[in-house]
């Protein structure tokens, strides 16, 4: 009997290998057959999969976006304050986070010249906001922010600095540390909880 295979499973195989390498060696310096060989696959198997790097690396920047959002959302709501933890969980605080902020970055860097990579970052952007809207409206409902707060601003606020608290990590990861971050986020949610945003 044939083994059956997921072809799924295989392509987010190559896209796990694919934001681990770039996230520890950078875009320029991974190859098809580093990615393959990390996915366990053969270059055929992959070319099997994707027409060529930039359809595959496509693919990897639409996955990158879904993984982030769904760990992120894996937060216990019954903790003590599930908006600030969730908002967290998207920042580099840890060593896989800090790789996938990178390969993040050099695979948004690619809608410079890509104008599908353009149209894909700029469609996470807005999904971003709404998701951040989502969070905020979640808190909301829990009492924690005053009705009539403006909360399409105030996703704007909260997903402008998850973006630069992240480059501001990686760039000096000892001082922008977890405790700073984290500081910095709930300074921030204090300010929408206050009704002052």
């Amino acid at each position: 009997m044939p083994k059956i295979v997921d072809h799924n499973d295989r392509r987010e195989a190559v896209a796990s290998a694919a934001l681990h390498l770039i996230g520890e060696r950078g875009i320029d310096n991974v190859t098809l057959e580093d990615i393959s060989k990390a996915a366990g696959f053969s270059t055929r198997i992959i070319s099997h999969y994707f027409g060529n790097k930039r359809e595959m690396l496509l693919f990897t920047f639409v996955e990158a976006y879904k993984r982030s959002v769904a760990k992120a959302l894996t937060v216990d709501p019954s903790i003590d304050d599930p908006l600030l933890a969730t908002v967290e969980g998207f920042l580099p605080i840890d060593d896989e986070r800090a790789r996938w902020w990178i390969a993040w970055n050099a695979l948004g860097s690619m809608a410079v010249s890509d104008a599908e990579f353009a149209t894909t970052s700029r469609r996470y952007m807005k999904q971003g906001e709404a998701l951040q809207r989502t969070l905020l409206a979640r808190d909301q409902e829990a009492g924690r922010i005053p009705a009539g707060t403006d909360l399409d601003l105030a996703a704007a606020k909260v997903l402008a600095l998850i973006n630069g608290c992240a480059a501001m990590a990686l760039a000096d990861p000892k001082h922008w540390n977890r405790k700073r971050l984290r500081a910095i986020i709930a300074a921030e949610i204090a300010t929408i909880r206050s009704g002052r945003i």
